[in-house]
Formats: C-alpha cells, structure tokens, sequence
C-alpha cells in the first residue's frame, strides 16, 4: 500500500477526518484492503449533508500551491471539497516525497462542525498511537 493514493477514513476526537494518503503508509489498523473497500463504498454512497457554500477551504495553502494555474487548483479540490459536502474534514499527505511521513494539512472542510449532522457511518475511531500527524489549527483559522 504504498505507491497508491489512498482515501482513508478515521473519526479523531470526534470529528469526521477524511485523508488522502498520497502514497504513504497507512496506520496498521487501516491496512485491510477489504475494509477500506467497504469503507471507502459506503462513503461514496453517503448522501451529502451540506451545500458547496457550507465549503471552506484551506486558501493559504490552495494559493501558495496554486498561485499560477487556477485550474490545476479547481481539480485538485473537488474530491476534497466532495468528502467535506459529505461532513468530513478532508485533508491531503503534506510531504509526498516522503512516504514515511505522515503529516496530514486540511484542504476542504465544512464551515460550522459545530452544526454538522451526524454521519450514518461506522467510521473507526483511531487510537493515539496510530494516529498521523493532523494539522487541525486551520480548523479555527479558515472561519
């Protein structure tokens, strides 16, 4: 599981996390190809539970990365900005190069997590010893 992109879903505390693992390793418990089918069906079924503009996404990053080419930047996020419409934080691997990393940053999130609904989804819980290393702060800088 390491040269693939892949989507992964975990709740950490309490909040919905969708991440794209950009090649990377995935924590052990994530590693069984039949859940992560399962898991990653039953999202792609999920109804959407908030409107493009309940969207906020992670600017400072989407300009530095995307300064010159708008439309690179339009389809890079419209997968995350698809999870977040869905009630996920929707974030991407940091540093690609290293596939050992396992910084994540957010790209696409719903505006109010506060008023979110909740998800019909038997999402797993991750443990702190499995858990990436997630770059939350935005969730108070991107209101």
């Amino acid at each position: 599981m390491l040269t693939h992109d892949i989507d992964w879903f975990c709740v950490v505390n309490g909040i919905y996390v969708h991440l794209a693992s950009g090649g990377g390793i995935l924590p052990l418990s994530f590693r069984n190809r039949d859940m992560l089918r399962i898991l990653q069906h039953n999202v792609a079924v999920a109804p959407y539970l908030f409107a493009e503009e309940d969207i906020v996404d992670n600017e400072a990053f989407l300009n530095q990365r995307f300064a010159d080419n708008p439309k690179g930047r339009e389809s890079y996020v419209v997968s995350f900005r698809d999870m977040a419409r869905k009630g996920f934080v929707s974030m991407d691997r940091t540093y690609l190069i290293e596939p050992f990393d396992n910084h994540y940053h957010i790209v696409s999130r719903p505006r109010n997590l506060d008023e979110r609904p909740l998800l019909e989804l038997e999402i797993p819980v991750i443990s702190n010893d499995e858990r990436p290393e997630l770059d939350l702060q935005p969730l108070r800088l991107l209101e």
